[in-house]
């Protein structure tokens, strides 16, 4: 498996916070997918960073996108070990920054997690 950074960037926030969802997503994602690449970058705006974390996991439907938030939330066979309270959670920690987490997928394509952080 392999995390490629493409660069360093400063994140406004809590910095034990900000690792802390950074770990849940990598282990979320690596949880049914361990020889995988990872790609993680960003993009910095007058006003946000964006995080960008890629996989090449194995996607989820529109429905599985929504529950993957949602705490005590089932998802299909194959990802129910890996869903646990850390990604709703991490959701939470994001919002508390005033930022955003977003989830872009589709079945068998990949998984983006987005990750918007005020740069203030």
């Amino acid at each position: 498996r392999a995390v490629t950074l493409e660069k360093d960037e400063e994140i406004y926030g809590d910095q034990n916070s900000i690792e802390l969802v950074l770990a849940s997503i990598l282990k979320f994602i690596l949880c049914k997918n361990q020889n995988e690449e990872i790609n993680i970058s960003t993009i910095k705006s007058d006003s946000q960073t964006v995080i960008i974390i890629n996989s090449d996991f194995g996607g989820f439907d529109k429905e599985e996108q929504k529950n993957l938030f949602t705490l005590n939330t089932e998802l299909s066979a194959h990802f129910s070990s890996c869903k646990g309270m850390e990604i709703p959670l991490s959701k939470k920690i994001i919002q508390l920054h005033n930022g955003d987490i977003q989830i872009y997928s589709a079945e068998n394509a990949g998984l983006s997690f987005f990750i918007s952080l005020p740069n203030s």
